[in-house]
Parts: structure tokens; C-alpha cells; sequence
């Protein structure tokens, strides 16, 4: 699993940077994983409102830290 982007521009010293381009490359159940959290984290961020900041894909999944650092944390954030 791997996930590579092209830079839009800069955010923060720290490495942060906007995507004008996100790729996704992986086996079929991580990418209908990370589907399944984006699904899950648009439901929670919709109940929480205002109360929801963010959320980590590897403590949503189940194992998805097992395999950390080849398959990134995908964090949704409001």
C-alpha cells in the first residue's frame, strides 16, 4: 500500500503539505478499506458536527498498524 501525491503547496515547517493529487496504490481489500473508513469517518464528522477533529485510519481497521510504515495512516480531519 502505498499512497503518493503531487504538492499544491506548503502548509507548515513541520512537512505538511496540500495535495492538488492523491494516488492510491494497493491491493483490493486496503483500498475497500480505506473506503470503509472514509465512509465511517463522513458518518461520524456529520454526527459530531462542530465536536469532530479528526480521525486515524490505523485506529479504526483492524491490523492496519500491523503495517505501519508500509501501508500509511490516513487521517480525516475537519
Amino acid at each position: 500500500m502505498k499512497i503518493f501525491g503531487r504538492v499544491n503547496r506548503h502548509c507548515s515547517d513541520d512537512g505538511l503539505v496540500e495535495l492538488s493529487q492523491a494516488t492510491f496504490v494497493g491491493s483490493p481489500d486496503a483500498l475497500r478499506n480505506i473506503a470503509a473508513f472514509l465512509s465511517h469517518a463522513a458518518d461520524q464528522r456529520e454526527q459530531r458536527g462542530t465536536r469532530f477533529n479528526h480521525s486515524h485510519i490505523q485506529d479504526e481497521i483492524k491490523n492496519w498498524g500491523d503495517h505501519v510504515p508500509e501501508w500509511p495512516d490516513v487521517v480525516v480531519a475537519s
